[in-house]
């Protein structure tokens, strides 16, 4: 399996698992970790994933690039890279609009396109503060705690601070436990920003991360260990489009 598979599938694992989108073979996802699939068994069951691969498809026409799940691709929307850059504006417009004008009521529709739109990039955390409080896509949140919601589906990155791989207990599949100190969403005057710091446990699958490591995470798993530059590429576009959504809250 090449690269951008086995990482497109460590960020789409997480909400798959927890059945909010993507193909229902849960199972199947998990064992592209393991090696136990081959890679168009497992492109065909990522391709599912209705939400983001629109995304790639995006990112990799803007740049040239055919394979959508080129690493540098998958890594543009999951973690923010310089592809994100070469994404013109009326082509984000196009892509949103076909998608989703018609689950935004007026109000919001207005709101997007003059303040966010503009300067939006096909980036994770942007469907996440600004399209899926807009178009009413948290069906796996709570819809009066969207704060909550928003901070679990975006990816955040943090460090782990300790490890149990005696706990291997989830759906029949098999995990270790993370203690991860981290960031996280609150509210304050009436805008979004990064609160204190609190340490919150997550599930484990890549046995290989241990304390220390720097890493990131979606809903209650951690995805990968990440370098400075990506951890970098994830703190820059993650403020930068919430800093968009805090425009037009």
């Amino acid at each position: 399996m090449t690269d951008g598979l086995l990482m497109f599938a460590k960020y789409a694992f997480p909400p798959n698992v927890l059945q909010f989108c993507g193909p229902v073979e849960i199972g199947s996802i998990f064992e592209s970790f393991k090696g136990d699939k081959k890679a168009r068994e497992i492109k065909n069951l990522l391709l599912q994933f209705s939400g983001a691969v629109p995304y790639l498809q995006l990112i990799a026409g803007s740049n040239g690039i055919k394979d959508i799940f080129d690493e540098r691709v998958v890594g543009a929307y999951w973690l923010g890279n310089n592809l994100l850059g070469n994404v013109e504006v009326k082509d984000v417009y196009r892509h949103i609009e076909g998608r989703f004008k018609k689950n935004i009521n007026k109000k919001d529709w207005h709101w997007l396109i003059s303040g966010s739109m503009p300067e939006a990039k096909p980036f994770h955390g942007f469907h996440v503060f600004d399209i899926y409080r807009r178009a009413g896509l948290l069906r796996s949140g709570d819809k009066n705690n969207i704060l909550e919601t928003m901070d679990k589906c975006r990816i955040g990155w943090g460090k782990v601070e300790s490890v149990d791989l005696n706990n291997r207990s989830k759906k029949n599949l098999s995990f270790g436990i993370a203690l991860v100190s981290y960031s996280p969403l609150e509210f304050f005057e009436k805008k979004i920003r990064f609160g204190g710091e609190t340490i919150r446990k997550f599930f484990l699958v890549d046995e290989s991360i241990k304390k220390g490591d720097e890493v990131s995470f979606h809903w209650d798993y951690v995805c990968d260990r990440i370098t400075p530059i990506q951890k970098k590429n994830l703190i820059y576009w993650t403020n930068y489009h919430l800093n968009l959504a805090n425009q037009t809250i």
